[in-house]
């Protein structure tokens, strides 16, 4: 008898806090009287300009909806709130990516859309465990190649926004810069002797066949590794190119309502998406099979 009332009155402790989790909270006042009871708190419409004080104190809070208001910025107190998963910000006064979101690492869900958005920071990386980005109807002229970073990314809407293209490798910039500095590093120790034959020199005809013109010696194998470990130091730290290849899991994308002229070129590397919405742009022709 004893075993049966205790399964019952866990069975109701479940049910009650699957319960709990559904119920949305409307009301800052309930919120704050039950606060570790508060899992979803909608905030939607009510003028606020900044976060109540006592909102950071809802440690199981995961889904807050904040559509809407007059917010401009996130406090970096925003950062207690460990585990929150969807953040909805749509509708507001944001003019830059409010940063502090960054530390939110288990946050899924983020909403930003018709706010006046130009540039995403590179920092948004840090937002590892990001499913679902919506960016739509900003004020993007140029492709956010920082969302590249988000390598979890499912779902990423840009519609409404001013984007001619997508870079097809936006990393090339990047891939000069770092031409140019192993160029001017590897000069002082390849001055017009020949390239030993080694195999452990392997990297050293590497960068010969990079830069066509810089000779360089090895004379001993200790002299290979020594440069192969400078070799190392040097590329060490730079980026890879950012393109949307990177988004190897992406399901659906949304660039509708913007100037793009032609189908993006990066579209046919992303095998696993099922949705793309290109209405309403200027796309008169597709070249190649984009049902690939």
């Amino acid at each position: 008898m004893k075993l049966l009332v205790t399964v019952a009155l866990l069975f109701t402790a479940v049910v009650r806090g699957y319960t709990q989790k559904g119920k949305v909270y409307n009301s800052l006042a309930e919120a704050f009287a039950n606060p570790d009871q508060v899992y979803i708190l909608n905030l939607n419409n009510t003028g606020i300009s900044s976060l109540p004080e006592g909102l950071f104190n809802l440690n199981n809070l995961e889904v807050l909806h904040l559509d809407s208001n007059n917010l401009s910025q996130i406090p970096e107190k925003i950062l207690r709130l460990t585990a929150l998963k969807e953040l909805h910000l749509s509708y507001n006064k944001f003019v830059s990516f409010p940063v502090n979101l960054v530390g939110l690492t288990n946050l899924e869900v983020l909403h930003l859309d018709h706010n006046q958005l130009s540039k995403i920071p590179e920092e948004v990386a840090g937002l590892w465990y990001l499913k679902e980005i919506s960016l739509a109807d900003n004020m993007f002229r140029e492709f956010p190649v920082a969302v590249f970073l988000l390598a979890n990314l499912e779902h990423l809407y840009l519609g409404g926004n001013l984007l001619n293209g997508i870079p097809v490798d936006p990393g090339k910039d990047i891939a000069w810069e770092k031409f140019l500095f192993i160029e001017e590093k590897l000069n002082p120790i390849n001055d017009n002797i020949e390239i030993a034959e080694d195999r452990e020199a392997s990297t050293i005809r590497r960068a010969k066949a990079m830069f066509d013109g810089i000779k360089g010696s090895i004379k001993t194998i200790k002299d290979a590794k020594k440069i192969n470990q400078e070799w190392q130091d040097i590329v060490t730290g730079f980026p890879e190119a950012l393109n949307l290849e990177r988004l190897m899991f992406l399901k659906s994308l949304d660039l509708s309502r913007n100037n793009l002229m032609e189908i993006p070129q990066g579209l046919y590397t992303l095998t696993g998406l099922e949705t793309l919405n290109l209405s309403h742009n200027k796309i008169f022709s597709v070249s190649g099979d984009i049902s690939r």
